[in-house]
């Protein structure tokens, strides 16, 4: 499966230079309007060069076939760090650990930070939420939200269909209905910033929603390395890799500068019992919390211990609560969450806290986004609805910011496209290859019995 899809990628990037059926002229990649084009080329020549250009022509058909495949966006984002949680096929076959955080490599995800590293390391260990340093967003800076949902997530609202018209047509309800939504990113349509209490306008006409910008699985080297091997057109009912956390496209670019950036993280604590990090006992002596945020200056450096960045209280959240997704804006960057920073969250939907905020979702609440100030205000930045989120069942489980004028243009510019990949079947293979010999055959053998005399 793997290699059938990195051979239909590599013929959407070839497209434009298309083989050829020996020198008969006619594309092996045909189109309808290509194939009448073959007809109209068979009825210019002579009776044995029709008849072979015939069985040339039938091979094309029954080999060659047009696909709608999922494409790069026009402007790919970097890929950012992130994780995947212990419940990931990659992680129950000892592939990866589920307290790593990972990069992008081919064929399999790169642990650039080991769990050790971040004072971790023991079984069970879960990453739950990560980020960078997101200081760049002020309060007068708009930005989109990048988000990643669990696997439990169907979406509230079909595809926008402006951005259908555009071919930019996936969303959360189209990916979690072909069974791999868990393994993508998606961005919003509307913008947000610090300083406004709720969101602006919706930049489409439709409302409220989101649209995919990275994909689980090999879509040019934007993505996860997440299985399911899957396009964006494509569904899947195998076990899914579960993107739990992001860090952020900034990190992603201080590592190719070989930067070593911080990282801030939460681990797993959920009171529904799918997770229980026992390095909580070490990092929060007394008060193990899914909902405390710790913070290394420098992953790659050894010898460092994590610190507690921020804990449940100072974010005016309980100890049963657990942070499923975090953008952590430490304006002063001195690992304490103090002065002007804020923290940007999403909560577990076993959260005991999401029943007691006024402002959350009555129903998806675990698809809201908050934002925390260090002097104990909290208000909700993002409803699920807003994010084309809302369902019973819908849960944000990591999180990012991208500086964004215009939604819509962001959207366009980084959102998966869809278009027309021409694909070949191995049974078609054999066609074609015995149809071209065929044809050879037919019209050598009759060009040399009417090759005139000079």
């Amino acid at each position: 499966m793997e290699n059938l899809l990195q051979y239909r990628l590599a013929w959407a990037r070839l497209r434009a230079f298309p083989r050829r059926c020996g020198t008969i002229g006619e594309s092996v990649m045909q189109t309808n309007s290509e194939v009448r084009g073959c007809r109209a080329m068979a009825l210019r020549v002579g009776p044995a060069k029709r008849f072979g250009l015939l069985w040339l022509r039938v091979g094309c058909v029954l080999a060659c076939a047009t696909s709608v495949w999922g494409l790069p966006p026009l402007d790919p984002l970097l890929p950012p760090f992130y994780s995947f949680d212990c419940q990931s096929p990659q992680v129950l076959d000892g592939t990866l650990s589920c307290d790593s955080v990972l990069q992008f490599a081919d064929p399999t995800p790169l642990e650039i930070v080991p769990g050790a590293a971040l004072g971790l390391g023991q079984p069970g260990d879960q990453i739950d939420a990560l980020s960078s340093n997101s200081a760049s967003i002020i309060a007068t800076v708009p930005f989109s939200v990048l988000f990643s949902v669990d696997r439990d997530t169907v979406g509230a609202v079909a595809p926008d269909p402006l951005l259908v018209a555009q071919g930019v047509p996936f969303s959360v309800r189209d990916q979690a209905a072909k069974g791999h939504a868990a393994g993508d990113q998606f961005i919003s349509l509307d913008t947000f910033q610090l300083g406004a209490a709720v969101a602006g306008v919706p930049v489409l006409g439709s409302g409220s929603n989101n649209s995919q910008v990275r994909n689980n699985f090999d879509e040019g080297g934007v993505d996860f390395v997440a299985l399911p091997p899957t396009s964006s057109t494509t569904s899947s009912t195998d076990s899914e890799d579960n993107v739990n956390s992001t860090s952020g496209t900034a990190a992603a670019a201080l590592s190719v500068a070989g930067i070593s950036p911080s990282v801030y993280f939460s681990l797993c604590r959920d009171t529904r019992g799918l997770c229980d990090s026992p390095s909580l006992a070490t990092l929060s002596p007394g008060t193990p919390s899914g909902a405390s945020l710790y913070f290394h200056p420098n992953p790659g450096q050894p010898g460092i211990a994590p610190t507690l960045f921020a804990s449940f209280g100072s974010l005016g959240l309980q100890q049963d609560d657990d942070i499923s997704a975090v953008v952590v804006l430490d304006f002063d960057a001195n690992g304490v969450f103090d002065g002007v920073d804020r923290v940007i969250y999403s909560l577990d939907p076993g959260s005991p806290s999401l029943a007691l905020f006024a402002d959350a979702s009555p129903v998806g609440a675990a698809a809201d986004v908050f934002v925390a100030s260090p002097d104990g205000t909290r208000s909700l930045l993002a409803s699920a609805a807003i994010l084309g989120l809302g369902a019973p069942t819908d849960n944000i489980d990591a999180l990012d910011v991208l500086p964004c004028a215009d939604g819509l243009g962001c959207v366009l510019a980084h959102g998966m496209r869809v278009g027309d990949v021409p694909t070949v079947s191995e049974w078609g293979l054999v066609i074609l290859a015995l149809s071209v010999l065929s044809a050879g055959v037919v019209v050598m053998r009759h060009s040399r019995r009417i090759m005139p005399v000079r």
